[in-house]
Protein backbone atom coordinates (compact mmCIF):
# COMPACT_ATOMS: atom_id res chain seq x y z
CA UNK A 1 0.00 0.00 0.00
CA UNK A 2 1.57 3.65 -1.13
CA UNK A 3 2.23 5.94 2.35
CA UNK A 4 -0.08 8.65 2.09
CA UNK A 5 1.44 11.83 1.06
CA UNK A 6 1.80 14.68 4.02
CA UNK A 7 0.89 18.25 3.74
CA UNK A 8 1.50 20.67 6.20
CA UNK A 9 -0.50 23.64 7.31
CA UNK A 10 1.91 26.12 9.75
CA UNK A 11 -0.06 28.84 11.41
CA UNK A 12 2.58 31.17 12.99
CA UNK A 13 3.60 34.67 12.93
CA UNK A 14 7.21 34.42 11.98
CA UNK A 15 9.34 31.81 11.35
CA UNK A 16 13.09 31.18 9.54
CA UNK A 17 13.95 30.30 5.79
CA UNK A 18 15.62 27.25 6.87
CA UNK A 19 13.00 25.62 8.47
CA UNK A 20 11.44 25.36 4.49
CA UNK A 21 15.08 24.09 3.46
CA UNK A 22 15.19 21.13 6.36
CA UNK A 23 11.42 20.40 5.93
CA UNK A 24 10.26 20.65 2.31
CA UNK A 25 13.03 20.06 0.18
CA UNK A 26 12.16 18.15 -3.16
CA UNK A 27 13.35 14.85 -1.21
CA UNK A 28 11.17 15.27 1.74
CA UNK A 29 8.08 13.38 2.27
CA UNK A 30 6.46 16.69 3.73
CA UNK A 31 4.36 19.18 1.57
CA UNK A 32 3.82 22.53 2.27
CA UNK A 33 0.18 23.42 0.96
CA UNK A 34 -0.11 26.51 3.20
CA UNK A 35 0.76 29.37 5.89
CA UNK A 36 -1.32 31.48 7.50
CA UNK A 37 -0.47 33.95 9.87
CA UNK A 38 -2.07 37.29 11.53
CA UNK A 39 -2.50 40.66 8.89
CA UNK A 40 1.02 41.62 10.19
CA UNK A 41 2.83 37.95 10.46
CA UNK A 42 5.80 37.87 8.10
CA UNK A 43 6.69 34.47 8.10
CA UNK A 44 8.68 33.21 5.45
CA UNK A 45 7.20 31.41 2.66
CA UNK A 46 8.79 28.77 1.12
CA UNK A 47 6.60 27.40 -1.67
CA UNK A 48 3.93 27.62 -0.22
CA UNK A 49 1.03 30.32 -0.22
CA UNK A 50 0.72 32.47 2.68
CA UNK A 51 -2.81 34.01 3.92
CA UNK A 52 -3.66 36.55 6.39
CA UNK A 53 -6.01 37.22 8.91
CA UNK A 54 -9.48 36.64 7.71
CA UNK A 55 -8.51 34.76 4.05
CA UNK A 56 -6.62 32.34 6.63
CA UNK A 57 -10.27 31.37 8.93
CA UNK A 58 -11.29 31.59 5.25
CA UNK A 59 -9.13 28.89 3.89
CA UNK A 60 -9.54 26.45 7.32
CA UNK A 61 -13.07 26.55 7.03
CA UNK A 62 -12.66 25.41 2.77
CA UNK A 63 -10.14 22.56 4.25
CA UNK A 64 -12.35 21.48 6.88
CA UNK A 65 -15.21 21.17 4.62
CA UNK A 66 -12.90 18.99 1.84
CA UNK A 67 -13.50 15.66 1.95
CA UNK A 68 -11.55 13.10 3.59
CA UNK A 69 -8.59 12.43 1.28
CA UNK A 70 -7.18 8.71 0.69
CA UNK A 71 -4.24 9.85 -0.59
CA UNK A 72 -2.82 12.21 2.26
CA UNK A 73 -3.06 13.35 5.10
CA UNK A 74 -3.55 17.04 6.80
CA UNK A 75 -1.47 18.42 9.14
CA UNK A 76 -1.76 21.29 10.71
CA UNK A 77 0.72 23.14 13.28
CA UNK A 78 0.46 25.84 15.05
CA UNK A 79 3.74 27.64 16.02
CA UNK A 80 1.64 30.95 17.26
CA UNK A 81 -1.34 32.07 18.52
CA UNK A 82 -4.19 29.59 17.99
CA UNK A 83 -6.58 32.63 17.04
CA UNK A 84 -7.90 31.38 13.56
CA UNK A 85 -8.05 28.06 13.57
CA UNK A 86 -10.03 28.63 16.87
CA UNK A 87 -12.08 31.33 14.80
CA UNK A 88 -12.27 29.00 12.24
CA UNK A 89 -14.14 25.95 13.87
CA UNK A 90 -16.39 28.51 15.82
CA UNK A 91 -17.93 29.44 13.04
CA UNK A 92 -18.08 25.76 11.59
CA UNK A 93 -19.91 25.11 15.09
CA UNK A 94 -18.72 21.39 14.60
CA UNK A 95 -16.25 18.71 13.93
CA UNK A 96 -15.08 18.86 10.42
CA UNK A 97 -15.78 16.67 8.13
CA UNK A 98 -12.20 16.56 7.11
CA UNK A 99 -9.82 14.63 9.57
CA UNK A 100 -7.09 16.87 10.22
CA UNK A 101 -4.28 16.34 13.23
CA UNK A 102 -3.58 18.96 14.97
CA UNK A 103 -0.23 19.96 16.57
CA UNK A 104 0.15 23.07 19.48
CA UNK A 105 3.40 23.94 19.83
CA UNK A 106 3.01 25.76 23.26
CA UNK A 107 2.15 25.85 26.92
CA UNK A 108 4.71 24.48 29.43
CA UNK A 109 4.40 22.02 32.18
CA UNK A 110 7.44 23.02 34.36
CA UNK A 111 8.54 26.42 32.29
CA UNK A 112 7.03 29.30 31.24
CA UNK A 113 8.00 32.72 29.36
CA UNK A 114 5.73 35.12 29.63
CA UNK A 115 4.49 35.32 33.29
CA UNK A 116 5.31 33.10 36.35
CA UNK A 117 2.69 30.44 34.97
CA UNK A 118 2.42 30.92 31.27
CA UNK A 119 3.56 30.34 28.02
CA UNK A 120 3.39 33.63 25.41
CA UNK A 121 1.00 32.12 22.80
CA UNK A 122 -1.23 30.48 25.47
CA UNK A 123 -1.05 33.71 27.63
CA UNK A 124 -1.75 35.89 24.58
CA UNK A 125 -4.86 33.89 23.27
CA UNK A 126 -6.18 31.45 26.13
CA UNK A 127 -9.30 31.16 24.77
CA UNK A 128 -8.26 29.68 21.30
CA UNK A 129 -6.13 27.16 22.79
CA UNK A 130 -9.31 25.96 24.75
CA UNK A 131 -11.51 26.18 21.64
CA UNK A 132 -9.03 23.71 19.95
CA UNK A 133 -8.60 21.85 22.86
CA UNK A 134 -12.44 21.38 23.02
CA UNK A 135 -13.06 20.65 19.58
CA UNK A 136 -12.93 17.04 19.41
CA UNK A 137 -9.76 16.70 17.05
CA UNK A 138 -7.43 15.45 19.89
CA UNK A 139 -4.42 17.97 19.00
CA UNK A 140 -1.02 17.06 20.43
CA UNK A 141 0.66 19.52 22.53
CA UNK A 142 4.17 20.38 22.33
CA UNK A 143 5.62 22.07 25.09
CA UNK A 144 7.96 24.86 26.00
CA UNK A 145 9.99 21.96 28.64
CA UNK A 146 11.18 20.16 25.28
CA UNK A 147 13.81 22.70 24.96
CA UNK A 148 14.93 22.77 28.46
CA UNK A 149 17.35 20.99 30.28
CA UNK A 150 15.14 19.56 33.30
CA UNK A 151 13.19 20.79 36.37
CA UNK A 152 12.38 24.39 37.54
CA UNK A 153 15.73 26.28 37.20
CA UNK A 154 17.18 24.69 34.45
CA UNK A 155 18.03 26.45 31.40
CA UNK A 156 17.32 25.95 28.26
CA UNK A 157 19.29 23.29 26.32
CA UNK A 158 22.32 24.42 24.30
CA UNK A 159 22.16 25.71 21.07
CA UNK A 160 18.48 25.11 21.32
CA UNK A 161 15.41 28.08 20.91
CA UNK A 162 11.65 28.37 21.04
CA UNK A 163 11.65 27.40 17.28
CA UNK A 164 13.19 23.98 17.96
CA UNK A 165 9.17 23.31 19.24
CA UNK A 166 8.45 23.70 15.48
CA UNK A 167 11.02 22.01 14.33
CA UNK A 168 10.37 18.80 16.70
CA UNK A 169 6.44 18.77 15.76
CA UNK A 170 7.66 18.82 11.88
CA UNK A 171 10.25 15.63 12.96
CA UNK A 172 7.06 13.21 14.40
CA UNK A 173 5.32 14.23 11.31
CA UNK A 174 8.06 13.08 8.97
CA UNK A 175 9.08 10.12 11.15
CA UNK A 176 5.09 9.31 11.80
CA UNK A 177 5.79 9.15 15.78
CA UNK A 178 3.05 11.77 16.40
CA UNK A 179 0.95 9.33 18.59
CA UNK A 180 3.73 6.85 19.92
CA UNK A 181 5.19 9.98 21.36
CA UNK A 182 2.41 11.55 23.27
CA UNK A 183 0.14 10.44 26.20
CA UNK A 184 -3.66 11.02 26.29
CA UNK A 185 -4.46 13.20 29.13
CA UNK A 186 -7.67 15.80 29.86
CA UNK A 187 -6.19 19.60 29.67
CA UNK A 188 -7.81 22.98 29.44
CA UNK A 189 -6.68 26.43 29.90
CA UNK A 190 -7.17 28.85 32.81
CA UNK A 191 -8.76 32.04 31.07
CA UNK A 192 -8.37 34.55 33.16
CA UNK A 193 -6.68 36.25 36.30
CA UNK A 194 -3.52 36.22 37.45
CA UNK A 195 -2.73 32.15 36.28
CA UNK A 196 -4.48 33.42 32.31
CA UNK A 197 -2.66 30.96 30.01
CA UNK A 198 -1.85 28.70 32.34
CA UNK A 199 -1.54 25.12 30.82
CA UNK A 200 -3.84 22.81 32.97
CA UNK A 201 -4.31 18.99 33.69
CA UNK A 202 -7.21 17.10 34.99
CA UNK A 203 -4.81 15.42 37.52
CA UNK A 204 -6.98 13.40 39.42
CA UNK A 205 -6.60 9.57 39.32
CA UNK A 206 -10.02 9.17 37.64
CA UNK A 207 -10.00 12.08 35.28
CA UNK A 208 -12.75 13.25 33.09
CA UNK A 209 -12.17 11.98 28.97
CA UNK A 210 -9.00 12.78 27.93
CA UNK A 211 -9.35 15.48 24.91
CA UNK A 212 -5.82 15.75 23.60
CA UNK A 213 -2.34 14.19 23.75
CA UNK A 214 0.67 15.50 25.62
CA UNK A 215 3.93 15.12 24.20
CA UNK A 216 6.40 12.88 26.50
CA UNK A 217 9.27 14.16 28.45
CA UNK A 218 11.12 11.03 28.67
CA UNK A 219 11.13 12.12 32.73
CA UNK A 220 13.17 15.06 31.63
CA UNK A 221 10.05 17.68 32.94
CA UNK A 222 9.98 15.53 36.19
CA UNK A 223 13.90 16.10 37.40
CA UNK A 224 13.89 19.04 39.87
CA UNK A 225 17.25 19.93 42.28
CA UNK A 226 16.72 18.17 45.30
CA UNK A 227 17.40 19.48 48.89
CA UNK A 228 17.88 16.80 51.46
CA UNK A 229 17.05 17.10 55.28
CA UNK A 230 19.20 15.92 57.89
CA UNK A 231 17.49 13.99 60.27
CA UNK A 232 16.13 14.59 63.64
CA UNK A 233 14.22 17.63 64.88
CA UNK A 234 13.41 18.96 68.06
CA UNK A 235 15.20 22.41 69.92
CA UNK A 236 18.24 23.26 69.86
CA UNK A 237 19.10 21.23 73.02
CA UNK A 238 18.14 18.46 71.53
CA UNK A 239 14.52 18.10 73.77
CA UNK A 240 11.07 17.71 71.91
CA UNK A 241 10.01 20.40 68.93
CA UNK A 242 6.69 22.13 70.40
CA UNK A 243 4.26 21.99 67.49
CA UNK A 244 0.53 23.82 67.41
CA UNK A 245 -1.67 21.12 65.34
CA UNK A 246 -4.30 23.17 62.80
CA UNK A 247 -6.65 20.31 61.77
CA UNK A 248 -10.12 19.49 60.63
CA UNK A 249 -9.81 16.33 62.55
CA UNK A 250 -11.00 13.23 60.15
CA UNK A 251 -9.84 10.21 58.90
CA UNK A 252 -5.90 11.08 58.18
CA UNK A 253 -5.96 13.89 60.97
CA UNK A 254 -6.62 11.53 63.34
CA UNK A 255 -3.65 9.63 62.29
CA UNK A 256 -1.53 12.57 62.46
CA UNK A 257 -2.71 13.60 65.91
CA UNK A 258 -2.01 9.77 67.20
CA UNK A 259 1.76 9.71 65.72
CA UNK A 260 2.42 13.34 67.06
CA UNK A 261 1.30 12.50 70.41
CA UNK A 262 2.78 9.40 70.96
CA UNK A 263 6.13 10.36 69.15
CA UNK A 264 9.04 11.37 72.06
CA UNK A 265 10.23 14.28 69.20
CA UNK A 266 7.03 16.65 70.13
CA UNK A 267 5.50 18.50 72.51
CA UNK A 268 1.83 19.27 71.58
CA UNK A 269 1.08 22.63 72.82
CA UNK A 270 -2.60 23.00 71.46
CA UNK A 271 -4.91 21.88 69.30
CA UNK A 272 -6.48 24.61 67.07
CA UNK A 273 -9.85 22.75 65.18
CA UNK A 274 -10.88 24.13 62.11
CA UNK A 275 -13.92 23.66 59.50
CA UNK A 276 -13.05 21.22 56.78
CA UNK A 277 -13.84 17.62 56.55
CA UNK A 278 -16.74 18.85 59.18
CA UNK A 279 -17.28 21.65 61.10
CA UNK A 280 -15.10 22.94 63.84
CA UNK A 281 -17.76 21.82 66.79
CA UNK A 282 -16.99 18.29 65.44
CA UNK A 283 -13.34 18.56 64.00
CA UNK A 284 -12.67 20.17 67.77
CA UNK A 285 -14.87 17.52 70.12
CA UNK A 286 -12.86 14.98 67.07
CA UNK A 287 -9.04 16.23 68.46
CA UNK A 288 -10.62 15.71 72.24
CA UNK A 289 -11.62 12.11 71.50
CA UNK A 290 -8.00 11.25 70.05
CA UNK A 291 -6.16 12.77 72.83
CA UNK A 292 -8.83 11.01 75.50
CA UNK A 293 -7.93 7.73 73.94
CA UNK A 294 -3.97 7.95 74.86
CA UNK A 295 -5.14 9.34 77.78
CA UNK A 296 -3.88 12.55 77.49
CA UNK A 297 -5.14 16.39 77.38
CA UNK A 298 -3.84 18.86 75.47
CA UNK A 299 -5.72 22.29 75.05
CA UNK A 300 -8.36 22.42 72.20
CA UNK A 301 -9.03 25.69 70.40
CA UNK A 302 -12.38 26.39 68.17
CA UNK A 303 -11.71 27.38 64.43
CA UNK A 304 -13.21 29.25 61.89
CA UNK A 305 -16.37 27.96 60.44
CA UNK A 306 -16.09 28.95 57.02
CA UNK A 307 -13.54 30.68 54.72
CA UNK A 308 -12.39 33.87 55.10
CA UNK A 309 -13.70 35.47 51.79
CA UNK A 310 -13.85 32.21 49.40
CA UNK A 311 -18.08 31.73 50.30
CA UNK A 312 -19.06 35.61 50.46
CA UNK A 313 -19.02 35.05 46.57
CA UNK A 314 -21.90 33.18 45.35
CA UNK A 315 -20.10 31.18 42.57
CA UNK A 316 -17.85 29.99 44.65
CA UNK A 317 -19.85 28.24 47.67
CA UNK A 318 -19.90 24.65 46.28
CA UNK A 319 -17.65 23.39 48.67
CA UNK A 320 -17.31 19.89 46.94
CA UNK A 321 -18.56 18.03 49.79
CA UNK A 322 -17.35 14.32 49.23
CA UNK A 323 -20.51 11.58 48.76
CA UNK A 324 -20.64 8.64 51.26
CA UNK A 325 -19.43 5.30 49.37
CA UNK A 326 -21.63 1.63 49.71
CA UNK A 327 -19.20 -1.13 49.31
CA UNK A 328 -21.50 -4.30 49.78
CA UNK A 329 -24.04 -2.74 52.25
CA UNK A 330 -21.74 -1.12 54.27
CA UNK A 331 -21.58 2.88 53.97
CA UNK A 332 -18.10 4.14 54.26
CA UNK A 333 -17.21 7.69 54.22
CA UNK A 334 -13.82 9.11 53.81
CA UNK A 335 -13.93 11.52 57.22
CA UNK A 336 -17.30 11.70 59.86
CA UNK A 337 -18.45 14.23 61.75
CA UNK A 338 -17.92 11.95 65.09
CA UNK A 339 -14.91 9.67 65.08
CA UNK A 340 -15.91 6.03 66.06
CA UNK A 341 -14.00 6.07 69.37
CA UNK A 342 -15.40 6.79 72.66
CA UNK A 343 -15.95 10.52 73.65
CA UNK A 344 -13.91 12.63 75.14
CA UNK A 345 -12.66 12.98 78.69
CA UNK A 346 -12.63 16.84 78.47
CA UNK A 347 -13.66 19.69 76.52
CA UNK A 348 -12.29 22.61 74.85
CA UNK A 349 -10.83 25.48 75.59
CA UNK A 350 -13.43 29.02 75.93
CA UNK A 351 -10.74 30.73 74.12
CA UNK A 352 -11.12 30.98 70.16
CA UNK A 353 -7.91 29.63 67.84
CA UNK A 354 -7.47 32.92 66.25
CA UNK A 355 -6.97 34.34 69.69
CA UNK A 356 -5.10 32.17 70.98
CA UNK A 357 -2.57 31.91 68.43
CA UNK A 358 -2.59 36.11 68.27
CA UNK A 359 -2.02 36.03 72.10
CA UNK A 360 0.38 32.94 71.88
CA UNK A 361 2.72 34.25 69.13
CA UNK A 362 3.05 37.96 70.07
CA UNK A 363 4.98 36.64 73.01
CA UNK A 364 8.85 36.02 71.61
CA UNK A 365 9.23 33.57 74.44
CA UNK A 366 7.24 31.21 71.88
CA UNK A 367 9.30 31.59 68.62
CA UNK A 368 10.71 28.01 69.11
CA UNK A 369 7.27 26.49 68.22
CA UNK A 370 6.24 25.11 65.41
CA UNK A 371 2.28 24.75 63.35
CA UNK A 372 1.50 21.58 61.58
CA UNK A 373 -1.04 22.62 59.36
CA UNK A 374 -3.37 19.75 58.00
CA UNK A 375 -6.75 21.56 56.88
CA UNK A 376 -8.22 24.60 55.60
CA UNK A 377 -5.83 27.63 56.68
CA UNK A 378 -8.28 29.73 57.59
CA UNK A 379 -7.69 30.25 61.46
CA UNK A 380 -3.81 31.30 60.71
CA UNK A 381 -4.81 33.00 57.78
CA UNK A 382 -6.70 34.93 59.79
CA UNK A 383 -4.59 35.61 62.75
CA UNK A 384 -1.58 37.11 60.58
CA UNK A 385 -4.18 39.30 58.56
CA UNK A 386 -5.10 40.91 61.96
CA UNK A 387 -1.50 40.71 63.34
CA UNK A 388 0.82 40.27 60.28
CA UNK A 389 3.95 40.54 62.24
CA UNK A 390 3.39 38.06 64.52
CA UNK A 391 4.83 35.17 61.12
CA UNK A 392 8.43 36.47 62.21
CA UNK A 393 7.46 34.62 65.35
CA UNK A 394 6.47 31.10 63.97
CA UNK A 395 8.98 28.75 63.88
CA UNK A 396 8.39 27.11 60.95
CA UNK A 397 5.03 25.79 59.24
CA UNK A 398 4.46 22.71 57.90
CA UNK A 399 1.41 21.80 55.71
CA UNK A 400 -0.25 19.59 53.80
CA UNK A 401 -2.39 20.85 50.73
CA UNK A 402 -2.23 21.07 47.25
CA UNK A 403 -0.89 19.55 44.20
CA UNK A 404 1.13 20.14 41.32
CA UNK A 405 0.42 16.94 39.01
CA UNK A 406 -2.29 15.59 41.31
CA UNK A 407 -5.74 16.56 42.40
CA UNK A 408 -8.90 15.54 44.65
CA UNK A 409 -11.64 17.79 45.01
CA UNK A 410 -11.80 19.54 41.02
CA UNK A 411 -9.78 18.66 37.97
CA UNK A 412 -6.55 21.23 38.98
CA UNK A 413 -6.93 21.93 42.96
CA UNK A 414 -6.34 19.59 46.30
CA UNK A 415 -9.37 20.20 49.12
CA UNK A 416 -7.65 22.15 52.07
CA UNK A 417 -6.05 24.42 49.34
CA UNK A 418 -8.94 24.70 47.51
CA UNK A 419 -11.51 25.42 50.68
CA UNK A 420 -9.66 28.30 51.81
CA UNK A 421 -6.97 30.04 48.87
CA UNK A 422 -6.88 33.52 50.14
CA UNK A 423 -6.07 32.19 53.24
CA UNK A 424 -2.99 29.81 51.92
CA UNK A 425 -1.48 33.03 50.07
CA UNK A 426 -1.81 34.59 53.73
CA UNK A 427 -0.09 31.80 55.10
CA UNK A 428 2.98 31.45 52.35
CA UNK A 429 3.89 34.90 51.97
CA UNK A 430 3.54 35.54 55.99
CA UNK A 431 7.59 35.74 56.09
CA UNK A 432 7.84 32.33 58.06
CA UNK A 433 9.45 29.17 57.12
CA UNK A 434 7.08 27.00 55.28
CA UNK A 435 7.05 23.74 53.87
CA UNK A 436 4.07 22.63 51.63
CA UNK A 437 3.96 18.93 51.60
CA UNK A 438 1.32 18.06 48.27
CA UNK A 439 -0.79 15.21 46.78
CA UNK A 440 2.29 14.69 44.88
CA UNK A 441 3.97 13.10 47.93
CA UNK A 442 1.18 11.58 49.85
CA UNK A 443 0.03 10.06 46.91
CA UNK A 444 3.10 8.12 46.35
CA UNK A 445 4.07 7.60 50.27
CA UNK A 446 1.04 4.73 50.74
CA UNK A 447 0.24 2.43 52.93
CA UNK A 448 -0.34 -1.24 52.11
CA UNK A 449 -2.75 -3.85 52.85
CA UNK A 450 0.01 -5.95 54.26
CA UNK A 451 1.19 -2.60 56.57
CA UNK A 452 -1.89 -1.98 57.55
CA UNK A 453 -2.37 -5.27 59.01
CA UNK A 454 1.16 -5.10 60.63
CA UNK A 455 -0.27 -1.89 62.03
CA UNK A 456 -3.16 -3.93 63.44
CA UNK A 457 -1.05 -6.39 65.05
CA UNK A 458 0.12 -4.12 67.03
CA UNK A 459 -3.02 -4.66 68.79
CA UNK A 460 -3.36 -1.40 70.91
CA UNK A 461 -6.42 1.06 70.95
CA UNK A 462 -4.40 3.90 68.99
CA UNK A 463 -3.21 1.09 66.09
CA UNK A 464 -6.71 -1.22 65.89
CA UNK A 465 -8.51 2.67 65.57
CA UNK A 466 -5.47 3.62 62.55
CA UNK A 467 -5.97 0.18 61.06
CA UNK A 468 -9.41 0.63 60.96
CA UNK A 469 -9.09 4.03 59.60
CA UNK A 470 -6.90 2.92 56.87
CA UNK A 471 -9.36 0.01 55.86
CA UNK A 472 -12.22 2.41 55.42
CA UNK A 473 -9.94 4.58 53.42
CA UNK A 474 -8.52 2.12 50.94
CA UNK A 475 -11.85 0.75 50.19
CA UNK A 476 -13.07 4.40 49.11
CA UNK A 477 -9.32 4.71 46.88
CA UNK A 478 -10.41 1.68 45.57
CA UNK A 479 -13.44 2.70 44.55
CA UNK A 480 -13.16 6.28 43.64
CA UNK A 481 -9.58 7.02 43.17
CA UNK A 482 -7.18 4.00 42.45
CA UNK A 483 -4.18 4.43 44.08
CA UNK A 484 -0.48 3.05 42.22
CA UNK A 485 -0.71 0.54 44.72
CA UNK A 486 -4.14 -1.82 44.89
CA UNK A 487 -6.11 -1.87 48.22
CA UNK A 488 -2.90 1.30 49.76
CA UNK A 489 -4.39 3.85 51.51
CA UNK A 490 -3.53 7.63 52.04
CA UNK A 491 -2.54 9.20 55.06
CA UNK A 492 -2.05 12.61 54.20
CA UNK A 493 -1.79 14.53 57.09
CA UNK A 494 0.23 12.08 58.72
CA UNK A 495 3.12 13.23 56.74
CA UNK A 496 3.22 16.70 58.27
CA UNK A 497 3.83 14.64 61.65
CA UNK A 498 7.06 12.12 60.26
CA UNK A 499 8.36 15.24 58.33
CA UNK A 500 8.45 16.90 61.51
CA UNK A 501 10.19 13.80 63.21
CA UNK A 502 12.70 12.79 60.12
CA UNK A 503 13.68 15.36 57.64
CA UNK A 504 15.15 12.42 55.07
CA UNK A 505 11.05 11.38 54.77
CA UNK A 506 11.12 14.42 52.28
CA UNK A 507 12.89 13.48 49.77
CA UNK A 508 12.96 16.13 47.14
CA UNK A 509 12.08 19.71 48.12
CA UNK A 510 12.64 22.85 45.55
CA UNK A 511 12.54 26.60 46.64
CA UNK A 512 10.28 27.58 44.90
CA UNK A 513 7.27 30.94 44.60
CA UNK A 514 4.10 29.48 45.30
CA UNK A 515 0.84 31.39 44.44
CA UNK A 516 -2.44 29.46 45.13
CA UNK A 517 -5.60 30.87 42.28
CA UNK A 518 -8.02 33.07 44.15
CA UNK A 519 -11.65 32.38 42.19
CA UNK A 520 -13.03 31.00 38.41
CA UNK A 521 -12.25 27.53 37.46
CA UNK A 522 -9.01 26.78 38.97
CA UNK A 523 -9.65 27.80 42.76
CA UNK A 524 -7.84 26.55 44.82
CA UNK A 525 -5.02 25.64 42.18
CA UNK A 526 -1.51 25.32 42.93
CA UNK A 527 0.05 27.88 40.61
CA UNK A 528 4.22 27.92 40.09
CA UNK A 529 6.29 30.50 39.54
CA UNK A 530 8.17 28.56 36.51
CA UNK A 531 10.11 31.50 34.48
CA UNK A 532 14.06 30.98 34.33
CA UNK A 533 14.01 34.33 36.72
CA UNK A 534 11.21 33.74 38.73
CA UNK A 535 10.20 35.46 42.48
CA UNK A 536 12.05 35.27 45.55
CA UNK A 537 11.11 31.82 46.69
CA UNK A 538 8.18 31.84 49.60
CA UNK A 539 8.46 28.51 50.61
CA UNK A 540 9.75 25.06 49.57
CA UNK A 541 7.29 22.31 48.04
CA UNK A 542 8.06 18.55 48.47
CA UNK A 543 8.18 16.41 44.96
CA UNK A 544 8.62 12.77 46.91
CA UNK A 545 8.99 10.92 50.09
CA UNK A 546 10.48 8.36 51.40
CA UNK A 547 7.36 5.50 51.44
CA UNK A 548 9.24 2.89 53.65
CA UNK A 549 10.39 5.27 55.92
CA UNK A 550 7.05 6.95 56.29
CA UNK A 551 5.32 3.61 56.80
CA UNK A 552 7.73 2.66 59.81
CA UNK A 553 7.32 6.25 61.47
CA UNK A 554 3.30 5.05 61.92
CA UNK A 555 4.33 1.83 63.01
CA UNK A 556 6.84 3.09 65.45
CA UNK A 557 4.83 5.87 66.92
CA UNK A 558 1.59 3.74 67.19
CA UNK A 559 3.32 0.99 68.94
CA UNK A 560 5.14 3.47 71.32
CA UNK A 561 0.99 3.27 72.80
CA UNK A 562 2.73 0.77 74.95
CA UNK A 563 5.17 3.10 76.55
CA UNK A 564 2.29 5.45 78.12
CA UNK A 565 1.62 5.23 82.01
CA UNK A 566 -0.67 2.47 82.63
CA UNK A 567 -3.82 4.60 83.87
CA UNK A 568 -3.70 6.03 79.69
CA UNK A 569 -3.99 2.51 78.68
CA UNK A 570 -6.93 1.29 81.03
Amino acid sequence: MTAKMKEIIIDAESMSEDIFEEFFSESSDLTLRAVCTSEKGKPATGNGKVFRGASAVSFYLELMEEPESEEKESFIVVAGRATRLAEALMILGRKPKRKLRILICGGGIMHTDATASAEENFYEDPHAVKTVLDSGLWPLIIPLDLIYEGGFGSGRKPGLDKSELLRHALRLIAEGRTEESSRKCRCSIALRGENRGELLMDSRERAEEPNCRLLNQDGSHMRYCSVRREKGCGSCDGGPMKVIMDADTGSDDAISLMCAALCRKFDIRAICSVWGNSDPEHTADNGARVMSLMGKKVPIYKGLDTALFKYQELCRRDRGNLKPIEINGEVLHMHVDELPIPEATYRREEESAVSFYLDYFSDPKNRDTAILATGPLSNLGLALSIKPEIGKNIREIIIMGGGLFKANITPCSEANFNHDPEAANIVLNCGAKVTVIPLDVTHKTVITEEEREEIRKLNNPCALFAAKLLRDRSLIHDATQPLYIPHAATAHDAMTAAFGADRTLLTELIPVYLRVVEGGDCDGHCSLDRRDESREPNCEIALSGDREGFVRFIKESLAAYGDLPHMART
